[in-house]
């Protein structure tokens, strides 16, 4: 179980920009923040399996869960196919993937959204969401280099290991 990080993050900017980044760190019906829209996982990576396991008798580090008949997973191994897919990806599975790509393991929770004023033209926008033992700052800064006109700043505090900052 983690340590979670509390995250309170601004933008304010041009109202074009902000309603931009609004739509791509928000979830589709503005309820969340999400990390996936401006930093999509390859899918292979949320399917694939790491540890151990055994399949068949035989031992293996990387497997994949398809849903059987009863809901329950059946697990089986990687085609050729797959191992390519996650090969290309440059990451062994998703959590590699993610520490890397966002800076965190899982993708936000717990948000609490001020959504911006959209009839002006300079706006902003306001967020708190969770984070486990960190912040998503590989994330704040995909978004800060896509979005240079936009004022942003992201506070955290992770109280667990008595870290706080800004980024």
């Amino acid at each position: 179980m983690p340590n979670f990080c509390e995250n309170q993050c601004s933008f304010g900017g041009p109202t074009d920009q902000i309603k931009a980044v609004f739509d791509l760190i928000t979830t589709d019906d503005h309820q969340e923040i999400t990390f996936n829209k401006l930093i999509p996982m390859p899918d292979i990576l949320e399917r694939v399996q790491r540890g151990g396991a055994h399949i068949n008798g035989i031992y293996v580090r990387a497997w994949i869960e398809d849903p059987g008949p009863d809901g329950k997973p059946i697990q089986r191994f990687l085609t050729a196919e797959e191992h390519a897919a996650i090969q290309s990806t440059g990451h062994k599975d998703w959590w590699d993937w993610r520490i890397a790509k966002w800076g965190c393991k899982w993708d936000a929770s717990e948000s609490q959204i001020q959504p911006p004023d959209l009839s002006c033209p300079h706006s902003h926008f306001s967020a708190f969401f969770m984070t486990p033992w960190g912040p998503p700052d590989r994330f704040f800064e995909v978004l800060r280099n896509r979005f240079p006109a936009v004022e942003m700043s992201l506070f955290y505090h992770e109280p667990g290991v008595q870290a706080a900052g800004y980024l």
